[in-house]
C-alpha cells in the first residue's frame, strides 16, 4: 500500500477493525473496549519512539504518566495501612489506661 490509495486502504483496514473490535467487546463493557483501545495506541507510540517527532510523546507517557497512574493504587493501601495503624494505637492505649478486672 502505497500513495494516496495505500493511505485511504488503511484507514478503512484500521476503521474496520476497531469496529470489530467494538462489535466483539462493548457487550463485556465498553470501558473494555477504550482499554483495548488505549493498549493498541499506546503500542504503537512504544514501536514508533525511535522517530524524533515520536519521542516526546513517548517518554511523558511511558516515563512520567503510566508510572504516575500505577502509583494510584498504592496511595489507596498507603491510606489504609495508616488508618490501620492509627485504629490499632488506639486499641493498645485504651487496654492500657482501663483498669484491670476485679478479683471475685
Amino acid at each position: 500500500m502505497s500513495g494516496a490509495n495505500g493511505a485511504g486502504a488503511h484507514a478503512a483496514v484500521v476503521a474496520a477493525i476497531a469496529a470489530g473490535a467494538w462489535l466483539l467487546l462493548t457487550p463485556h463493557g465498553t470501558a473494555l473496549f477504550v482499554a483495548a483501545l488505549a493498549i493498541l495506541v499506546c503500542l504503537g507510540i512504544y514501536v514508533a519512539s525511535d522517530k524524533s517527532y515520536v519521542k516526546p510523546i513517548a517518554i511523558a507517557l511511558f516515563d512520567v504518566l503510566a508510572p504516575a497512574l500505577l502509583a494510584i493504587p498504592l496511595l489507596g493501601a498507603a491510606a489504609l495501612q495508616l488508618a490501620a495503624g492509627r485504629r490499632w494505637r488506639t486499641v493498645a492505649s485504651a487496654q492500657r489506661l482501663s483498669p484491670p478486672p476485679k478479683q471475685p
